[in-house]
């Protein structure tokens, strides 16, 4: 039997049973060793990460740890919601198993144009680091000592295009610092990272896990990548060991941070021996963000309203437009849908739905077949990736940052996108000052 046939049959039987169980904790463990065991087998045989293992890894550490909370929000929705997504996440595998065919070598392009740059980039990139320092400095501290609600309520506003211009440059300026010193200076990879301190710095105070991720790990794949030649497992390893430290020591830190130094709520290094279970215990390490819950009031509020029909999903088209410029321009769905059954946010806070989200609250389970697109949209980006990689050039820069899109499109793929756009932005200009080309 062809093997890819094999994995869609075994996603499939797989999908069967997930029905079969009534438990939520039996089903989360169930999935939870199906996920893992999956993961580990399939890595050790490819040796290489690819964007489909990135993808699993942010589903058992974003969504399924959800089931192992000890105060888990439950409701007569709360099992068809966990079957659902993990439903999803099956036919998500059997798109990117179906579409693999696609994926096609590249030659390689040696670009020695590119490490050619202006006498001004070194200038450049440290008034980056200094204008990114100082005006994300002080939200930071405020954060950091208040927590994130107050800073967004009573810090510094930038406005929607220099804020986001300052996310996005928190997020891919390390890569670009990486790049700069390591391929086309020669310099150690310490010279980098010291002068990417300030940026993870600031992203840790910020108490935010997610955009310290996207900077920690396209700072890290750059790295390796002039330091090894290639993407391989071993260093693959290395960056997801070091980034899960850091998301734990993120963990400490907003204990710390909300007056809980007495009694920290580490409630993995209090675990009773009888309540001990290893799914459990790997995920109080991880980082739940509600997306079943969230998931299971969808199914109660749908069953009582229409759908919406592609008005959620569309958002990623206009993201982009300033409300100034659009007073009627439609809130995005982390925002409006807590407000129907939850009250007490600020004004800057919107839930997690997951990579279903909209597409559910847009077709209901007819969000299955969008969904199956998602499988080829990781193909495309996993061949988008490896070109970049091939070419050796400054887009080592955006395919690295692929690594993080991908983990963060199982939180939020319109944000994810949003985000990601901007880090296209601050990558065409910095190309654009740094890389001097050559005259014929």
């Amino acid at each position: 039997m062809d093997l890819k046939i094999l994995k869609v049959l075994m996603a499939v039987a797989i999908s069967a049973i997930v029905f079969l169980f009534d438990d939520r904790l039996a089903l989360g463990e169930f999935y939870f060793y199906v996920a893992t065991g999956w993961l580990a087998l399939d890595i050790s045989i490819k040796k290489r990460i690819q964007l489909i293992h990135v993808w699993f890894t942010a589903f058992v550490f974003i969504i399924l740890s959800e089931v192992f909370w000890d105060n888990f929000p439950t409701n007569e929705y709360t099992a068809d919601a966990l079957k659902y997504l993990l439903l999803s996440n099956n036919i998500v595998y059997i798109g990117y198993t179906l579409f693999c065919n696609d994926l096609r070598e590249d030659k390689r392009s040696n670009d020695s144009s590119e490490r050619r740059t202006s006498k001004y980039a070194l200038t450049f990139l440290v008034f980056l680091l200094l204008f990114y320092t100082v005006l994300k400095l002080p939200i930071a501290i405020m954060s950091f000592r208040y927590g994130r609600e107050i800073a967004a309520e009573y810090g510094p506003g930038y406005g929607l295009l220099l804020g986001s211009l300052l996310n996005a440059l928190g997020f891919i300026l390390p890569s670009i610092l990486g790049y700069y010193f390591l391929f086309i200076k020669n310099k150690s990879w310490n010279t980098p990272f010291i002068l990417s301190l300030p940026v993870f710095i600031i992203l840790f105070m910020g108490g935010t896990r997610f955009p310290l991720l996207f900077s920690v790990l396209g700072f890290v794949v750059v790295i390796q990548a002039k330091i090894l030649k290639k993407v391989n497992f071993k260093t693959y390893a290395y960056a997801i060991i070091l980034v899960i430290a850091l998301l734990s020591l993120t963990v400490v830190m907003k204990e710390l941070r909300t007056g809980g130094n007495t009694e920290i709520k580490t409630s993995f290094l209090n675990k009773e021996i009888e309540d001990f279970s290893l799914p459990k215990y790997v995920s109080s390490f991880m980082s739940p963000e509600g997306v079943i819950d969230m998931t299971s009031l969808m199914f109660n509020y749908f069953r009582k309203n229409d759908h919406l029909y592609g008005e959620s999903s569309s958002f990623i088209l206009y993201f982009w437009v300033p409300r100034q410029f659009w007073s009627e321009k439609p809130e995005m769905l982390g925002y409006w849908f807590i407000r129907e059954y939850r009250q007490g946010f600020s004004s800057g806070h919107s839930a997690s739905f997951g990579f279903t989200g909209d597409f559910y609250a847009d077709f209901g389970w007819f969000s299955l077949i969008p969904v199956f697109f998602i499988g080829w949209l990781l193909q495309r980006g996993e061949r988008f990736k490896n070109k970049t990689f091939k070419n050796g050039g400054f887009e080592i820069i955006i395919g690295a940052m692929i690594f993080p899109y991908v983990f963060f499109s199982v939180r939020s793929p319109i944000t994810a996108t949003m985000n990601y756009a901007g880090i296209y932005l601050i990558y065409r200009i910095s190309k654009y000052l740094l890389i001097r080309k050559p005259r014929y």
